[in-house]
């Protein structure tokens, strides 16, 4: 009968442990363009919508070193989807390595209309909360809260769906008082958008 001896045991051990280093090695140029796909995804809604002249940056350009920016006062939480991130402004996409970016050229919760927030599903994952990674989780008529200067404002899911990056207009103003929640669709791709949007209730 053939047998293996420990050595050759250890051989092949290491042998499978290259094969799964190789494979890695192979899939990490895809899962970049991946992510440089999503980061860039906003890049569409800036084409089609100039920014306010009055707007300026209010973040540094690099990554928070703190993931979860609890210093962040305004938040949008949504805890059916363990979600508790940082509301972030500024005219620069650059806000999305911080948390979410509030739209400039939408509204804000104290204004009514129609508040606007991007998000990234890969920047920081589970079970970090600053990120809308887990925004497949909300259902509808879930309800959710955004911390904006100081006060709550409460909101119930009314519209979940999967639009295409051309679909603008779901950054439209709307006459009632809601949050449209984007970010991209499916995980780790920007082909498509996950749009989650929520009416006021209080």
């Amino acid at each position: 009968m053939f047998q293996i001896n420990p050595d050759q045991k250890n051989y092949f051990k290491i042998g499978i442990l290259l094969i799964l280093v190789g494979f890695l090695g192979f899939m990490i140029p895809f899962l970049s363009i991946g992510f440089a796909r999503e980061e860039s995804f906003i890049q569409k809604f800036e084409q089609t919508n100039a920014k306010p002249a009055s707007a300026t940056p209010l973040v540094s350009p690099t990554p928070t070193l703190d993931p979860n920016a609890n210093n962040v006062k305004n938040r949008l939480v949504i805890p059916g989807a363990n979600i508790n991130m940082a509301i972030i402004e500024s005219s620069s996409e650059r806000a999305l390595w911080r948390g979410g970016w509030l739209w400039p050229n939408g509204s804000t919760p104290d204004k009514g209309g129609n508040t606007i927030i991007f998000g990234h599903r890969f920047r920081y994952l589970p079970p970090v909360t600053n990120t809308l990674y887990n925004l497949d989780k909300a259902s509808m008529n879930d309800e959710f809260y955004i911390t904006w200067r100081g006060k709550e404002y409460h909101y119930r899911v009314s519209e979940i769906k999967i639009v295409n990056p051309k679909d603008i207009y779901i950054l439209e103003q709307s006459s009632g008082a809601e949050v449209t929640l984007v970010t991209c669709f499916p995980l780790f791709s920007s082909k498509q958008r996950l749009v989650v949007i929520g009416t006021l209730i209080q």
